[in-house]
């Protein structure tokens, strides 16, 4: 074989027959020849051989591929409208929507029944501006909306930035070196130690942002909701108090390594790295306890088709140019009170975007999850937390084998 062969082969290698049929190709025995005209073919070199195979028929192709993409984004489209009906049910079959439905068909039923007229005089009915609505209801719905979306964007950036503390705190416990090999001086279970304290700091802020919400209007002008609320403020306290433990016992691991001759500065940037994970576990907290006033937008879109009923009647009535009916005004009595109810429902699910229910809200359990295989990736080994801590220390809670069981009962 000639150097130009041997470089076309290289270049191009010979045919597949198998790779052919599989595309559909027919090719027959006779290799000699060339055949390039429209439909493709098959390359040769001087010798016969293939030196390359190709398939000209580019519009098939193009064919394929453009009913693939309708297919797929046809597919698409109808999951995308399934889930969004889903997710539409979700938030307005609730027992708020149900009871803002039968008020707007009660109220607008008797508007439509007792302002009739007997006499076949003037009935009762008003063109009401929405004007009011807007400012009173909507823009404040949608403002609170926005906040509630803002929370949540403050809470991802605060569990990143102190999913990042935890595990440099650990890096720093575990490989920072000094002088002529001080690390030989540290007790053999120290970067054990400081894993799990890590550890239990993870599991006792997961706990307090799993709690539910107990900040609602209800918790505080109700018996049953303070009696409630009332019950969980002993253990708020004893997990926020137990972080402080925790935090206060990293601290002395820093000091541990200052003794052992790690310079000072260096121990105060580890002792830097304790704060500024405290400060994001409490402007987590923060976030948990926060809530937006909506007491008004939630009575002003119940007693809306109370105000309203006059024009939705007035609707029904029509007049000389054009005409409606009973059904029609009812029917757009209930969707405009569900409209709301709805972005009413979607502001109440992220108002606690730990626990409020809201499918956008933080899924703290895999977030946290995350937060453990991190710290596993930077040193793997667990011995019984038990052996490591104060007993003292562990208040209401099961330490055993590296994970940290925290008990609110």
């Amino acid at each position: 074989m000639s150097a130009a062969q041997e470089e076309s082969y290289a270049l191009y290698p010979p045919r597949d027959d198998n790779r052919h049929r599989a595309l559909g190709l027919e090719l027959g025995d006779d290799r000699a020849g060339f055949r390039s005209e429209g439909g493709g073919g098959l390359q040769r070199d001087s010798n016969g051989e293939d030196a390359r195979w190709w398939q000209g028929d580019a519009g098939n192709t193009a064919a394929t591929t453009g009913m693939q993409c309708a297919t797929e984004g046809f597919r698409d489209t109808v999951l995308d409208m399934y889930a969004a009906s889903k997710v539409f049910c979700i938030h307005l079959i609730t027992f708020d929507g149900l009871f803002v439905v039968l008020f707007s068909v009660v109220t607008t039923s008797l508007y439509y029944v007792l302002g009739t007229s007997s006499s076949g005089g003037v009935s009762f009915g008003a063109n009401i501006s929405w004007t009011i609505v807007s400012f009173a209801v909507v823009s404040p719905m949608i403002m609170q909306i926005k906040q509630a979306f803002t929370r949540r964007e403050q809470a991802l950036d605060f569990i990143s930035e102190a999913k990042a503390l935890l595990v440099n705190i650990l890096l720093a416990n575990a490989l920072w070196n000094w002088g002529d090999n001080g690390r030989r001086k540290l007790p053999l279970d120290h970067v054990q130690k400081t894993k799990a304290l890590l550890e239990a700091v993870l599991q006792d802020t997961r706990a307090l942002l799993l709690l539910p919400t107990l900040t609602r209007g209800r918790h505080r002008f109700t018996a049953y909701g303070r009696k409630l609320a009332s019950s969980y403020i002993a253990p708020v306290n004893q997990l926020q108090l137990r972080i402080v433990r925790w935090i206060r016992q990293l601290h002395d691991q820093a000091e541990v390594m200052k003794a052992c001759g790690m310079p000072a500065n260096e121990a105060s940037r580890i002792n830097q790295y304790h704060w500024l994970l405290q400060a994001r576990i409490e402007k987590l907290q923060n976030i948990k306890v926060s809530r937006s006033t909506r007491s008004f937008t939630r009575l002003f879109i119940l007693v809306l088709p109370l105000f309203y009923g006059p024009y939705y009647v007035y609707i029904a009535r029509g007049n000389e140019y054009q005409a409606t009916n009973f059904v029609f005004c009812l029917a757009l009595s209930v969707v405009t009170s569900l409209l709301m109810i709805g972005i009413f429902n979607v502001e109440k699910a992220m108002e606690d975007p730990f626990a409020g229910g809201g499918m956008d809200g933080v899924h703290v359990n895999e977030v946290f999850v995350l937060a453990h295989q991190m710290l596993d990736e930077c040193y793997n080994e667990k011995p019984p937390l038990a052996e490591l801590m104060d007993p003292a220390m562990t208040g209401n809670s099961t330490l055993s084998g590296g994970a940290h069981s925290t008990s609110l009962a």
